[in-house]
């Protein structure tokens, strides 16, 4: 018997099929759309795929049991009923077809909309390669690293196996840029709560990058990076002063100072420690727009500062709380882009890069004289090559790549903004034009003073009522202690359930019910503490992945509820250690905030140890 009904089956009338349409639209509203549009449309004659669907089912399972199946082309309803009855239900299958027509004579002969319902078809028509990715993404759980198989469904022309390779060739990158995040997120999480925590005196003393919103409307922008050309751009940047807002990245402080120029605006989003190295000049004088989560001892440095939320900083939410919102700043890889987006967040137009190299000099030489990096340099046969803006390729990393293509990106995403590479060498980073540094002499335009327009939206900014917000952090404190006391009661329960599965008796039934009710009663009693959460949860993405990872090898030898009962102590465990040691630097900032003492740069004695 067919799992999916014929084409004769399947009712056509004009109302039956919108009925359909409809239900898909609930959960595919692009799907729906697209195939509503080719329903009245007719397409060639499918030739069927080169190599049997069977044949290459066969093939793919000696491989191993894929989590994903993606097939290229909508055929015959057989072909498809074959693949879902060949596939286990977990299996998530992901259906490409650059022809609406095709996807619409498919839709006409099964019923897509139950398979998308049930959660085991996903479906990205058209030619669009931002929805491949979109839905590609959407099957991808990355703590699970799933095996992926590519079914040819029908012969492709050539427009469409290129569309193909394109499309998913971009996710594949995004993938490994997720995974490249993910990692960081989970490694870095501690140190950027810590970070955040020491910061708060200056965070709530000083306005965020939001009060520089449209500040510059239609006045070019300066960006400048540290990357070798910068050398030689630096002669032309004093011809700029005064026509454009000049904004410096951290690692390009340091030779701007030593060249006699202030910046206009200097941007930093590191947490790192080793970032101190690079405002290792005079700041006194300066301004810092900069993520919640920079590294501490750096923000007293500056005679002003902006802070800024990222999308991956809980505790940033809870700041906008406390007197206007701070506003955000973008992190996508290099510190370069997050200086752009800024100066486009301040309505500049056009944006002009200098020492955007993202790459290195053909002797390996890496960044621009007087930096942190002043003279490092890396042997060029252990490089990789990327297209030149002067060369056909220049010197790069795998890691300046991608924070090209995440330039790129970002690029295309704001058409309406003028971007141009004003540099003697580096990298090609396509949807910016191409120019020699002298054009920064030739700006033209009416003057004005972006220093002290900056300067004065920083001292117009004024800070709420000190005993209001120290009592809202004061009452985080409580709340930290309880979260301790309570995780610490969930995991010795988690402990006694765990003794039961390993030795279990009939009479144990009944304590284990009234155990996880328990627990349920604290989960929902920790997910009440919002607020708690927001301070706590960066300290938790390590174990917090750990609990939906895979199996390690060391515990394929637990059944299903001991391995989850044991994650479950360990998430305990950790939530309590983390309660503990935030708890203790709230206080810490609690102090210094009713001190008065957020210019003063904190004491190792007044530092809790991550």
């Amino acid at each position: 018997m067919s799992m999916f009904n014929t084409s004769e089956q399947l009712p056509d009338s004009g109302t039956d099929l919108t009925h359909r349409l409809d239900t898909l639209g609930a959960f595919d509203p692009e799907a729906a759309d697209r195939i509503r549009q080719a329903l009245h449309g007719t397409t060639a004659p499918l030739k069927p795929a080169l190599e049997p669907v069977d044949v290459q089912l066969r093939k793919a399972g000696t491989l191993g049991d894929p989590g994903i199946v993606i097939l290229l082309g909508a055929s015959g309803a057989e072909d498809l009923e074959m693949v879902f009855r060949r596939m286990p239900e977990h299996v998530r299958i992901l259906l490409l077809e650059s022809e609406p027509a095709a996807a619409a004579d498919l839709f006409r002969a099964c019923p897509l909309e139950e398979l998308v319902q049930e959660g085991r078809l996903s479906l990205a028509i058209g030619m669009d390669e931002a929805l491949v990715e979109k839905q590609f993404l959407s099957l991808v759980d990355l703590k699970r690293a799933p095996e992926v198989r590519v079914l040819e469904m029908r012969e492709l022309s050539s427009d469409a196996a290129n569309f193909y390779y394109s499309s998913l060739s971009r996710a594949k990158n995004t993938v490994h840029l997720n995974v490249f995040n993910l990692g960081t997120l989970v490694y870095r999480g501690p140190h950027w709560q810590y970070n955040t925590i020491q910061n708060l005196p200056q965070l709530i003393a000083h306005p965020g990058v939001a009060r520089l919103e449209g500040l510059f409307a239609g006045k070019p922008a300066v960006i400048v990076g540290a990357g070798p050309s910068l050398n030689e751009a630096l002669a032309y940047l004093p011809q700029a002063a005064g026509q454009a807002v000049i904004v410096s990245t951290g690692t390009a402080l340091r030779p701007l100072r030593k060249a006699g120029l202030r910046p206009d605006l200097t941007v930093s989003v590191d947490a790192s420690h080793l970032t101190a190295r690079q405002f290792e000049t005079c700041c006194d004088d300066l301004y810092l727009a900069c993520s919640s989560l920079a590294y501490p001892p750096l923000l007293p440095k500056f005679r002003g500062l902006f802070s800024a939320s990222m999308a991956s900083n809980p505790i940033s939410e809870w700041l906008n709380t406390v007197g206007e919102s701070k506003g955000a700043l973008t992190a996508a890889g290099t510190v370069t882009t997050s200086a752009i987006d800024l100066a486009i967040r301040m309505g500049c137009n056009p944006i002009i890069c200098i020492g955007a190299d993202l790459s290195f000099s053909d002797d390996g030489t890496t960044h621009v004289s007087n930096s942190m990096y002043h003279g490092s340099r890396l042997d060029p046969a252990r490089l990789i090559r990327t297209p030149g803006n002067y060369q056909a390729d220049v010197p790069t990393t795998e890691q300046f790549k991608c924070y090209i293509d995440l330039l790129e990106n970002y690029i295309r995403s704001h058409p309406d903004i003028r971007f141009v590479n004003a540099t003697t060498g580096g990298a090609l980073i396509r949807g910016m034009e191409l120019a020699h540094p002298s054009l920064l002499a030739r700006l033209g335009g009416e003057p004005f003073d972006a220093y002290d327009a900056i300067a004065r939206q920083h001292d117009g900014y004024e800070v709420g009522p000190m005993d209001a917000i120290c009592s809202a952090l004061r009452e985080t404190v409580e709340q930290l202690l309880e979260t301790m006391s309570k995780a610490h009661e969930a995991a010795m329960l988690c402990n006694q359930l765990i003794m039961m599965l390993k030795a279990p008796r009939p009479e144990d039934e009944a304590i284990a019910r009234g155990y996880l009710e328990t627990l349920r009663q604290i989960d929902r009693q920790l997910v009440e503490n919002r607020t708690c959460s927001l301070f706590l949860d960066m300290s938790l993405w390590p174990i917090s992945y750990r609990s939906g990872a895979q199996r390690a090898p060391h515990e394929e030898k637990y059944s299903e509820s001991l391995l989850s009962n044991k994650r479950s102590r360990e998430l305990y465990e950790q939530i309590a250690g983390a309660a503990k040691w935030t708890r203790h630097l709230l206080l810490n900032s609690i102090r210094q905030i009713e001190a008065g003492r957020t210019h003063a740069v904190p004491s190792e004695g007044e530092l809790v140890p991550v």
